[in-house]
């Protein structure tokens, strides 16, 4: 790890920070890193929730198995799917920590 001693202060307002923070949490960085990365022309790219990573373990787990499945259970489990991706898609963007369609570089 370098030896960061130079440091940097900077006045936010309390809303801007709060969106630095999340966009940080989203990335999965720290505040700091964060700002390094924008700072740098480093590209910061937001992480999926760990639904979604359930989401798509449900997908594979579906097309593995089709074979097995009437297409009628094929059916009911692709509408399970697309609602658990609504879901999560809506809580996103309800602002619940998450807010939606924001670009992290703003």
């Amino acid at each position: 790890m370098r030896n960061r001693s130079i440091g940097i202060h900077i006045r936010v307002t309390e809303n801007e920070k709060r969106k630095l923070c999340r966009n940080a949490r989203k990335s999965h960085l720290s505040l700091s890193e964060y700002l390094r990365k924008l700072g740098t022309e480093q590209e910061v790219h937001s992480l999926p929730q760990q639904e979604f990573y359930e989401i798509y373990r449900a997908v594979e787990a579906l097309k593995e198995d089709a074979e097995f499945y009437q297409p009628e259970e094929i059916s009911r489990e692709l509408q399970e799917i697309s609602q658990q991706i609504l879901k999560v898609y809506l809580q996103e963007c309800s602002g619940d920590d998450h807010g939606c369609d924001e670009d992290l570089a703003d």
